[in-house]
């Protein structure tokens, strides 16, 4: 199959599953292309070069007013001055065995200095320099161009649906699908202006997939436009769950890697409904009851100043650590190394709230114990005191109290390591996931053939 993958942001180093799942595509013998607005390789991933995945990448050229292009390259050169990580992302060398200087030098070579200025706003658009060298001088691509079999939309984000429009308009034939994921399904959307264009996209999809089956029985239930767009004529049997999920071939037990005694791990954006302020006041409550502890959390976000202060001011700094986003390798090394893994997950404020987090999936792949918030239909991934440790939303304290009895417990954090790997094994691995997009991609395909 010819397969239209639409994302904003590819790659991302938030969004590892939706890389998974379109390597697991390509790898199965599809000819995939990425449409996306831009990159974000802060973190890049190695799989990413492995597999070499820039390859099947096209990024889209959006039609820029000069004030835009102004404001664009100010806030470039901002991110260049005051993101040491972003800078790093910009000058990242996509292209083995030649360097930065030389690929630049060559293209321009080719194309003369005058490319120089487009070539420069182009990188800063889409974040990075190497992938806008690979586009100079090549016809801009299009999906039209590559003629799909089948469209397939993870997310409805606004550039999301305002690129299904435009396929409605330039290929209205070409059938495609979309995932209902919690931000689209639960968070508030009265001041969303594409709402009336995100419902009347809804009911002309060829298929809608949800990744729980929370998700999937909050579509059927209708309670609201959109929902009830999704859950048209035949969603009874229509509306497939494809969980998004990990390699757990890479995230899996490290067992020449030495823990470190009481240390914590948290991944996630800092964002409200991750509820990461209950894990640094559990950690306060913790040092007060003198148990020994120290609470690594990965990720970047909005609310790092917020949380940094909150730390300064419950006088943390030596027990709670926050580190910026990393590779998929320093995660599995940070996860190796620590006894318990934490997700305080909670409804935000407009409603958006975790659905089946990603991070608890691949720390339950390497045996490592969790505790996380019985919030969202999280039983579908860990069964209280089977293979993990549920406790009520917006509680500190149990949550202190959950972290307390595992770190005191090794047979127990033993014995809910062992069941959280087979748990997720047999039902968020990649491969098998991807199998079953595929097996829906290809109905799509044929229904729409006949």
């Amino acid at each position: 199959m010819r397969i239209a993958y639409l994302r904003s942001n590819f790659p991302k180093s938030s969004e590892t599953f939706i890389m998974e799942e379109v390597r697991c595509l390509i790898a199965a013998g599809h000819d995939v292309r990425v449409f996306s607005q831009s990159a974000e390789l802060d973190a890049l991933q190695p799989k990413v070069l492995e597999h070499r995945l820039a390859d099947h990448v096209v990024y889209a050229a959006e039609a820029l007013f000069w004030p835009q292009r102004v404001w664009s390259l100010v806030r470039f050169a901002g991110r260049m001055t005051l993101r040491r990580s972003y800078a790093r992302g910009y000058w990242l060398n996509l292209f083995p065995g030649k360097s930065k200087r030389s690929a630049v030098f060559e293209k321009l070579r080719a194309h003369g200095l005058g490319a120089a200025l487009p070539l420069f706003m182009r990188a800063s658009e889409i974040n990075n320099l190497s992938l806008a060298v690979g586009e100079l001088g090549e016809k801009e691509g299009s999906i039209a161009d590559f003629a799909p079999d089948v469209v397939h939309c993870p997310f409805m984000f606004d550039w999301e649906v305002e690129q299904l429009e435009r396929l409605q308009e330039l290929a209205p034939a070409v059938p495609f699908t979309v995932v209902l994921r919690s931000r689209d399904l639960h968070r508030d959307q009265v001041d969303d202006q594409r709402y009336p264009l995100k419902v009347w996209l809804l009911a002309r999809a060829a298929r809608i997939l949800a990744i729980s089956r929370f998700n999937r029985e909050f579509v059927l239930a209708g309670g609201s436009p959109h929902t009830r767009a999704a859950a048209g004529p035949g969603a009874w049997h229509g509306i497939r769950v494809v969980h998004s999920a990990i390699d757990t071939t890479f995230f899996a037990p490290q067992p020449q890697v030495d823990k470190r005694v009481g240390q914590v791990a948290c991944v996630a954006r800092l964002i409200p409904k991750k509820g990461l302020h209950l894990l640094i006041e559990a950690c306060a409550l913790l040092r007060e009851r003198q148990v020994d502890v120290h609470c690594v959390i990965v990720g970047d976000g909005p609310l790092k100043s917020a949380l940094l202060a909150l730390i300064r001011e419950r006088r943390l700094e030596s027990c709670v650590t926050l580190q910026a986003t990393c590779t998929q390798h320093d995660v599995r090394r940070i996860l190796s190394q620590s006894e318990v893994f934490a997700l305080p997950c909670v409804v935000a404020k407009d409603g958006d709230r975790d659905m089946l987090p990603n991070s608890l999936k691949e720390a339950m792949a390497m045996e490592l114990p969790v505790v996380t918030s019985d919030i969202s239909g999280i039983e579908e991934l860990v069964s209280d005191e089977v293979d993990g440790l549920l406790v009520t939303a917006d509680d500190a304290s149990q949550l202190a109290d959950s972290i307390a009895r595992l770190l005191r417990e090794p047979a127990l954090r033993a014995r809910l390591g062992r069941a959280g790997r087979e748990a997720v094994v047999r039902d968020f691995d990649v491969a098998n996931e991807s199998r079953k997009l595929l097996d829906v991609l290809a109905e799509v395909v044929t229904v729409r053939g006949q």
